[in-house]
């Protein structure tokens, strides 16, 4: 696990992360950045009402224990569970499509212009930095 790079959406910090071989977003971070006022609900309305639409390892995934304390490394401000959720782009999409937070699709817009599928051109640009 490490932090491809940190992104702001109004004014709400959004970290991106390399997990697994994949960018991934923690998502108490995009709840907040979609506009919810306790990131807390926005976590559990994927479990209760999108959770069966949407598939683990492929568009969310829990951060083990061992991630997490890397994540913490790096980021002391995520918030410390031991469920700790991550979406993965394809969770991002499915998400903030069901969302009807105030600002879900300008998050969803603003997302789809900084996610990179292909991780070893985005390393190669941020290590040119």
């Amino acid at each position: 696990m490490s932090l491809l790079f940190h992104a702001c959406f109004r004014d709400t910090p959004l970290n991106v992360l390399e997990l697994r071989g994949r960018p991934a977003f923690i998502a108490h971070e995009v709840g907040a950045a979609a506009g919810y006022l306790d990131a807390t609900d926005f976590v559990d309305r994927i479990a209760r009402e999108w959770g069966e639409s949407l598939e683990d390892d492929d568009d969310i995934g829990f951060l083990t224990p061992r991630e997490l304390r890397a994540v913490h490394r790096e980021l002391p401000d995520v918030p410390a569970t031991d469920r700790t959720l991550v979406l993965f782009a394809s969770g991002v999409d499915k998400t903030l499509a069901r969302s009807h937070a105030r600002h879900a699709r300008p998050l969803r817009d603003f997302l789809a212009g900084v996610r990179c599928p292909a991780l070893p051109q985005l390393r190669a640009a941020l290590a040119c930095r």
